[in-house]
């Protein structure tokens, strides 16, 4: 999971699974009910370089994970400006399948974006409806897949 010099990887396939943290219990292979999704930008562990599991190191073994592809994300929403969704990878020097979700306004990404209500449930929407329990929250941790570091 260490980058160890890696580069950043930017191209994603439209089904390429990203894995997420949830708190909300449900059943493997089902859609998650109530899920949070923060907005406008959330992190995630793509599936090219990680486990399902990998998402909960170090201390998230109580929680569950959702998977849902990368091209779900790719999304424009016209308002007064241009919204659009995007993955980026964007890995940290212990987790090298970090990757964001983000939203862009106008073509541009910064941190602190202000985005109207109606886009922000847009985008909750749409991720939420791509989204499939592959670990169930409270599962033991001796069923949980996971690369060692």
């Amino acid at each position: 999971m260490f980058r160890q010099g890696r580069p950043i990887v930017p191209d994603f396939a439209f089904d390429e699974l990203l894995y997420h943290r949830i708190s909300v219990p449900g059943e493997v292979g089902t859609k998650p009910t109530g899920v949070d999704v923060r907005c406008p930008d959330f992190s995630v562990n793509r599936s090219r370089f990680s486990e399902p599991g990998d998402v909960l190191h170090p201390a998230y073994f109580h929680l569950g994970v959702a998977q849902f592809p990368a091209g779900s994300v790719k999304h424009e929403i016209k308002t007064d400006r241009i919204y659009d969704f995007r993955v980026v990878h964007a890995p940290d020097e212990d987790n090298y399948a970090h990757s964001e979700v983000r939203i862009y306004k106008d073509g541009a990404w910064k941190t602190e974006l202000k985005t109207p209500t109606t886009v922000k449930s847009i985008f909750r929407q749409r991720i939420a409806e791509a989204m499939t329990i592959c670990i169930a929250a409270d599962e033991g941790p001796s069923k949980r897949e996971s690369t060692p570091y």
